[in-house]
């Protein structure tokens, strides 16, 4: 099987990072299990340090208390 070219900033279609609807989805999730869970430093531990600091600002987003709708 012959594989697209790859230009020299993209990456393989089977990693999240060559798809970044499925990256935030999934940077979304970890961040979002990680302020379930109160374990906002795990992210570190088995995230790329990219994905790590994008699932932290997911977590901080959270955080941000919301109107109540009128």
């Amino acid at each position: 099987m012959i594989s697209p070219p790859q230009t020299p900033h993209s990456h393989p279609p089977h990693t999240p990072e060559g798809d970044l609807q499925k990256l935030f989805t999934e940077v979304c999730l970890h961040g979002l299990k990680a302020r379930l869970c109160d374990d906002v430093d795990a992210l570190d531990t088995y995230l790329p340090p990219h994905m790590a600091a994008t699932a932290r600002k997911v977590t901080h987003a959270l955080d941000v208390p919301q109107p109540a709708p009128a």
